[in-house]
């Protein structure tokens, strides 16, 4: 059975299970991240930067990318949104730096974000040859990184790596997320957003704070992957060419603490939300089920007797 049948069916079993699930502190954390990212992809008005600042914050710490900077690089997706906002949904994109859309083109130009380097992914694998400590201060960082929605993102470079240490022919992915998704995944956000606003029924509200907040989530998710992607692109080259023995077993054993980390987190808060991403990810809409459900039980009250 697939996750959405089983998703469905679970959904007809239990309908009044929204109020059990979906309690009010999850949706104060689902209304948290909706505000952040309405407020940084300048969805709002127009607001001071400190508390756009701190929204960036609050979002990167959702995807861990504190921790994801020790290993993959620093990740600039937050702070370069409301300019993929203002360039991929105005008619007319300005002229000068504003008008800079190209994800490749924003991380090669010094006045706008970082120059290319190498991750950390690889000198840390290359240390992970000598003394234990540096295990066991690995598996630390990875188990932090593991509460985070960034724990997909940190394994997938990791076994970008090491095929490529291992003579593996994959290919990192060269999509521009700037350009392909931004206009449609908005716009499906604001769709939803004004479904919201018009329902009154608190089933119904619940379900499209889920959709609503997972599809941001999704957003966001893509957006940092197509980042990391050009990162790596440059660093699987560097890995087949010239990265020793040394790179490819600590890149190895580095899968293998991924591997002996619960991929189910011990915050309750992140697993929720990595499954209300998951959703989005694969279509399944929350609001779509709540629908469906109350046509069954219109079907089912219509065809009892008396």
């Amino acid at each position: 059975m697939s996750y959405a049948a089983m998703d469905r069916q679970q959904f007809f079993a239990r309908p009044p299970a929204w109020r059990r699930l979906a309690c009010t502190w999850r949706r104060k954390n689902l209304e948290r991240i909706r505000g952040c990212f309405h407020m940084v992809a300048n969805l709002h008005a127009i607001v001071g930067s400190e508390a756009r600042d701190k929204c960036v914050e609050d979002l990167s710490a959702t995807f861990g990318l504190e921790y994801l900077k020790n290993y993959v690089g620093e990740i600039r997706f937050f702070e370069r949104l409301p300019l993929i906002m203002q360039t991929q949904l105005c008619a007319e994109p300005a002229i000068g730096p504003v008008g800079v859309i190209s994800l490749s083109a924003y991380l090669s130009n010094p006045s706008l974000g970082p120059r290319y380097a190498l991750p950390n992914l690889l000198p840390k694998a290359a240390a992970l040859c000598y003394p234990s400590t540096k295990k066991r201060k690995m598996q630390c960082e990875v188990e932090s990184i593991s509460q985070t929605l960034g724990f997909g993102l940190f394994q997938y470079a990791c076994n970008t790596l090491l095929d490529a240490a291992e003579d593996n022919q994959g290919q990192v992915c060269h999509t521009d997320f700037d350009t392909v998704h931004v206009r449609s995944s908005v716009q499906k956000v604001q769709t939803l957003q004004a479904k919201l606003q018009a329902t009154e029924d608190e089933d119904a509200q619940q379900a499209l704070e889920e959709d609503i907040t997972g599809e941001i989530l999704w957003f966001c998710w893509r957006g940092i992957r197509s980042e990391i992607d050009l990162i790596l692109a440059a660093a699987v080259t560097y890995v087949r060419n010239d990265a020793d023995e040394c790179y490819r077993a600590g890149l190895l054993e580095i899968t293998e603490i991924i591997k002996r980390t619960s991929y189910i987190s011990t915050n309750v808060e992140t697993t929720y939300l990595r499954r209300v991403m998951h959703d989005a990810g694969i279509g399944v809409s929350k609001y779509g089920l709540w629908l469906e459900a109350r046509a069954a039980d219109a079907v089912t009250t219509m065809d009892r007797p008396g």
